[in-house]
């Protein structure tokens, strides 16, 4: 990983830089104080926070983020103080429980939730779930440079179609916000019940998915409209690799 890839644990001034994503934290703490009231729980916060239950479903989809009156009537329905929910989804995912040195503007550092999905890169098996199983920060100006920070997410490779270039168990930057073709780029494609990382070309009335690794997986072409099972979910504009 580089400098530019943290884990949000690090010591040092920059890493308390980051900026904090409470959307994230928040959905993560309700997920969990849901899950634990079993059966009916959902309704009945709903209720309390005076909200409809297709809202409250929004706010746990990552539709909307919900006003912060709104969160507080949200934590007061659970019988918790809104400070203690936030804390409850840093516990989650392993970050600081007392964020004083955090800023929520004008921040070095931006986390990017890394969620429980798969991209399949040929060959691997598709998993996916909305659920963030980590916060990685980047250094601001690098997200800003390119693309839009609020909408990329971080997802595991699996397969071998695009190797050498991303190998099995790459880490991947996907900017949902990039999902009109540039050909030659990179990206993350959702074809029926799953998603492929291939690189794109156009012809008239189709697009190509190319893999690197030409020679066992040979281009597909596809067409995309409004009846197509294909979709672009964004581009990839980093990888990240353990040794």
């Amino acid at each position: 990983m580089t400098e530019d890839f943290l884990d949000g644990k690090s010591s040092g001034t920059n890493a308390c830089m980051a900026k904090e994503p409470l959307d994230v934290i928040f959905r993560v703490a309700l997920e969990d104080m849901l899950r634990q009231g079993g059966r009916g729980t959902q309704a009945r916060v709903a209720r309390g926070a005076t909200i409809s239950t297709s809202y409250l479903n929004d706010i746990l989809r990552g539709r909307t983020y919900g006003a912060e009156e709104t969160r507080r009537q949200i934590a007061r329905a659970l019988g918790m103080d809104y400070e203690d929910l936030l804390n409850h989804g840093r516990k989650i995912l392993k970050l600081p429980s007392a964020p004083s040195g955090f800023s929520h503007s004008g921040s070095e550092f931006t986390y990017i939730p890394k969620v429980k999905a798969r991209f399949t890169a040929g060959g691997g098996s598709f998993e996916t779930s909305s659920d963030v199983v980590g916060l990685y920060a980047f250094r601001t100006d690098f997200l800003k440079a390119h693309g839009q920070p609020k909408d990329m997410v971080l997802f595991d490779v699996s397969g071998d179609s695009m190797e050498p270039k991303i190998q099995h168990g790459d880490t991947v930057l996907v900017d949902q916000s990039q999902n009109e073709i540039i050909p030659g780029n990179i990206y993350g494609i959702g074809m029926d019940d799953e998603i492929v990382v291939k690189r794109v070309e156009k012809e008239p009335g189709n697009i190509v998915l190319v893999s690197e690794n030409g020679a066992k997986y040979p281009p597909l072409r596809v067409v995309i409209n409004d009846h197509s099972n294909v979709r672009v979910i964004g581009r990839v504009i980093w990888l990240g690799r353990a040794f």
